[in-house]
């Protein structure tokens, strides 16, 4: 996944404009949704060990293909499919997480997760530039299916004993939205992971195109800047999972994961021509507030439901892809009337804000 995340937008932006790889990107978004909505019945009908091996397979196949297809129609339809089967891949593997966890150390277990996950992500970037700068796109789409190809061959391998004993109550969507509406808890850690995915879903998709097309950047260097902003995601989610759970709940530290975030977006959009080292740092700031608020979010979140409550988990991860539609239709009308730095002012505004809401949260401790 992280081979591909940061080069998604550009590679599209080889073929159409910027306003129609958001439009692509939302609609893989609204696929998501739908996919994730369905996901708990698939796992109730067919078992959750095999729809997830299912999801890895599928994801590698279509990788297999945006990497070798010349045609531009089913590049871009292909593309759509995959980017909407991502959040369905995280939700499988929260189901295994949580069948594994307890309350008492979910923040823990989560905080390890995220941070074996992310130890994936930090050297992706420089190795996308050297070979994309090398070999073009398309060797990074190959390289990323033999890598989900692998990730869904130990899933299948490690997990074949894995019991349904725990996962068997079916999923009942409405009554989980009930649950959700009636549950302030709920509802805050939702909202806030929304944001959360909202940050991620701008950084993403624009901060590779503001780097190229604004700075003149080349995606080596980009490639090189990437690697040094997700560090933190190694260095921080596993402790602070921890100190969550031993000490201070999540509630203040998603706070100040929040206001990190905003100042170092603003930062962002008012330091005119950076360096590669002022962006560096810059990003790693951002980074820093994400990876606190991302652990602790998912900390608080699981600590409020079970294994059971597959809808709800469900209706959880959907706040990816609602935020990857919402996200870039709104940036893609802003982008008519603002610079990119103009949507880098706003996302620091939406984060402060969000960090004013976080102080309604009941903290866990």
């Amino acid at each position: 996944m992280a081979l591909v995340s940061y080069i998604n937008s550009s590679m599209l932006g080889q073929y159409v404009n910027a306003n129609i790889v958001s439009v692509l990107f939302a609609i893989g978004s609204a696929l998501s949704i739908i996919l994730t909505l369905c996901a708990p019945l698939l796992m109730r009908r067919f078992g959750t060990l095999r729809v997830s091996v299912a999801l890895f397979i599928l994801s590698t196949v279509l990788l297999w293909i945006l990497g070798t297809t010349l045609s531009q129609p089913l590049l871009l339809g292909v593309f759509v499919l995959y980017f909407g089967l991502n959040a369905c891949v995280l939700y499988s593997l929260d189901i295994f997480i949580e069948h594994y966890s307890t309350d008492t150390d979910t923040g823990k277990i989560r905080g390890m997760a995220l941070t074996i996950n992310n130890l994936g992500w930090i050297g992706m970037p420089v190795l996308v530039g050297i070979i994309s700068t090398a070999y073009g796109f398309s060797s990074v789409y190959l390289l990323a299916a033999i890598g989900i190809c692998i990730a869904g061959l130990i899933l299948a391998i490690s997990q074949r004993n894995f019991s349904e004993t725990k996962t068997l109550a079916a999923p009942n969507l409405v009554a989980a939205f009930n649950q959700i509406r009636h549950t302030p808890a709920l509802r805050r850690i939702i909202s806030i992971h929304f944001l959360l995915q909202l940050f991620y879903s701008w950084m993403v998709l624009y901060v590779p195109l503001y780097l190229l097309q604004d700075l003149g950047f080349n995606w080596k260097t980009i490639g090189g800047i990437f690697s040094i902003m997700l560090i933190p995601f190694v260095l921080f989610q596993y402790p602070v999972g921890r100190i969550a759970d031993k000490w201070f709940g999540e509630k203040e530290m998603i706070i100040m994961g929040l206001v990190i975030m905003s100042g170092t977006v603003l930062t962002l959009s008012l330091v005119a021509n950076p360096s590669v080292v002022v962006l560096a740092i810059i990003l790693f700031g951002t980074r820093i507030g994400a990876s606190i608020v991302e652990v602790l979010s998912d900390s608080y979140f699981f600590k409020q439901i079970t294994v059971d409550d597959k809808g709800v988990i469900s209706f959880y991860r959907t706040m990816q892809p609602f935020a990857y539609i919402i996200g870039p239709i709104a940036g893609a009308c802003l982008l008519l009337i603002i610079p990119y730095t103009g949507l880098f002012i706003l996302l620091a505004i939406l984060l402060l804000i969000g960090a004013v809401y976080t102080t309604r949260l009941v903290d866990t401790r």
